[in-house]
């Protein structure tokens, strides 16, 4: 059996994720481990999708569409997680925050109108 920190569980429950992604983080340093040892809960910022869409009342497929478009860099690769497909992709908050308070104007031929 693995055993795991306090601090690894408590990230693991608050992105619904299993502890072993968050002690895989850490052990490719995607999160430090001072992060950990300090308490915090957010590693380098970053939030799952789902977070974002939560805290800024976003639909989760803009937010991909922003990822697609490359408005929004999200961390190396994507994590084993329990989502559909089974991979948790993490993003920066503050790249969401900024977009969420001055979204993007939206691109392409505005649609037709019939009279």
């Amino acid at each position: 059996m693995v055993k795991y920190s306090q601090a690894v569980f408590i990230l693991a429950r608050q992105y619904r994720v299993p502890a072993k992604v968050i002690q895989q983080m850490v052990t490719d340093q995607t999160v430090g481990l001072d992060k950990l040892a300090n308490g915090s809960q957010e590693p380098d910022g970053l939030i799952t999708i789902r977070e974002a869409a939560e805290r800024y009342q976003l639909n989760p497929r803009r937010i991909h569409g922003w990822i697609d478009q490359g408005k929004i860099t999200p961390a190396e690769g994507r994590r084993p997680g329990i989502g559909r497909g089974g991979e948790v992709l993490l993003i920066p908050e503050q790249e969401v925050a900024l977009l969420a308070a001055n979204p993007p104007k939206p691109t392409g031929r505005p649609p037709k109108i019939h009279a």
